[in-house]
């Protein structure tokens, strides 16, 4: 069975999956702008990235896959769904970030915008291990954390 705090934040952000893509999309961060700016200029074109919590997709999703080979990661169902119609050109997987099951070595980049917080606090640990895992030597994560 599920943790039951993984399960309130999936149907908690399925639940209000419109409007929450409606407030985000009027959320403005500069620093937050240009560190994924930074970042994405140090990827090569071709560079395949993990968008882990990319819930609708708008706007980080849809700029990564721009340029590159995307694969987003939430688990919401209802984000799911609206980040497949957001990113046609990017592939999606519904699931627990902390579960994923990935290739070692399969990505570029990993970025995780507000996200990491949603998962339990003792859980981090194995989650960066997993996340180091996926990452290909020389590797790039990009994450917001609480503090």
């Amino acid at each position: 069975m599920q943790d039951p705090r993984k399960q309130l934040v999936a149907s908690g952000y399925d639940g209000m999956a419109d409007r929450y893509l409606d407030w985000s999309a009027r959320v403005v961060d500069p620093t937050r702008d240009r560190l994924f700016d930074e970042f994405s200029a140090k990827l090569p074109d071709d560079a395949r990235v993990l968008d882990i919590g990319c819930g609708a997709g708008v706007p980080w999703t849809r700029r990564l896959a721009v340029r590159f080979d995307v694969v987003g990661v939430d688990i919401s169902e209802a984000q799911i769904r609206l980040a497949r119609e957001n990113v046609p050109e990017a592939a999606f997987v519904q699931g627990d970030m902390a579960a994923l099951n990935l290739p070692e070595a399969s990505f570029d980049a990993v970025t995780a915008f507000y996200a990491i917080s949603h998962i339990p606090r003792e859980q981090h640990p194995d989650l960066f291990r997993r996340i180091a895992a996926w990452l290909k030597p020389g590797g790039l994560l990009l994450a917001t954390l609480g503090a």
